[in-house]
């Protein structure tokens, strides 16, 4: 995900009672709004750089504290009761077992930590139908990468291709650091990280260089594989080590499964339109799935009410 650096907290009242959520990015540009909790409660948000210093743990009207992800104080947090901290884990970061101390449930990617007691398993909200495209099969270009953080399986594909096949692949996002790959770069796209623009810009390509920010844990799956999956675009997956337990392998390419780079490319500079066309058929076959539902806004708004109302 995209960070963008505040601090946010939301009050909900319930019943005179108030939850406040925290986060060090924009809850604002998730697509999944909260949507129950706003049905039945009145939503007021306001901002803290420095929320626990500020606030009391004793307040009377305090019924829970959610923290998305934690670049937060972890001494202060600790004064505040356990009882009414809930943490959300965004990224793929894997922590001492102790961090988790202080609250009282924890919601996470991180399959080898649910338990379903303490731990319970969210997954990014990001599913989204298939856009409609009018580009053309023969009118795609081969492949794209959209990146914020130059990781070094990223950097090493982009030098591949800027050395074998300069033609085959373009980068947008950050630049990349290195000036003899610039003309593959063609900049940044506006709008959010999962906006109409990047998904527009995605739709122009048959395939995306779809590596997570960590390719060697379980669970871990952002929205970078829906943003593809919405724009007609196939992924080029390599990221969440048990991938197949949550999408089908029919609806990406998995990165793993190849030799070498030269491979790679090699497949799918010979793709017929006729086999991408069955990739496209098997990502809108799961989208439409129940097994998809639990990438929908709409189940990531059931966790956090859940969250709010558990004991």
């Amino acid at each position: 995900m995209i960070r963008i650096i505040c601090f946010i907290f939301c009050i909900f009242s319930i019943n005179a009672l108030e939850v406040d959520i925290l986060s060090d990015f924009g809850i604002e540009g998730l697509p999944a709004k909260l949507a129950n909790v706003k049905k039945e409660f009145q939503i007021n948000e306001t901002s803290s750089l420095d929320y626990f210093k500020q606030n009391s743990p004793n307040r009377p009207d305090l019924a829970k504290i959610i923290v998305f992800n934690i670049n937060f104080d972890q001494k202060i947090i600790s004064t505040f009761p356990k009882e009414k901290l809930v943490l959300f884990v965004w990224e793929p970061v894997t922590l001492e077992r102790a961090f988790y101390d202080a609250y009282s449930r924890v919601y996470t990617w991180d399959d080898n930590l649910v338990d379903n007691i303490k731990f319970f398993r969210f997954n990014n909200p990001y599913l989204t139908p298939v856009r409609s495209n009018s580009v053309r099969f023969q009118d795609k270009k081969l492949c794209a990468m959209v990146v914020g953080n130059w990781t070094k399986p990223r950097r090493k594909i982009l030098q591949f291709f800027r050395k074998t096949h300069p033609d085959a692949l373009v980068c947008y996002g950050k630049p990349p650091r290195s000036e003899k790959s610039l003309p593959l770069y063609k900049g940044r796209i506006p709008g959010s990280h999962s906006g109409d623009e990047e998904i527009a810009t995605l739709s122009k390509y048959r395939f995306r260089i779809c590596f997570e920010n960590t390719t060697n844990v379980a669970g871990y799956i952002s929205e970078k594989i829906f943003n593809s999956f919405a724009a007609g675009c196939v992924p080029i997956y390599w990221g969440a080590t048990n991938i197949e337990k949550y999408i089908p392998k029919t609806c990406f390419v998995d990165y793993r499964d190849f030799k070498n780079n030269e491979e790679l490319y090699k497949f799918l500079s010979t793709m017929s339109q006729e086999k991408h066309e069955q990739y496209i058929q098997e990502i809108k076959k799961f989208l439409a799935s129940d097994a998809a539902k639990v990438f929908s806004p709409e189940s990531f708004d059931n966790l956090v009410y859940e969250a709010i109302k558990s004991k």
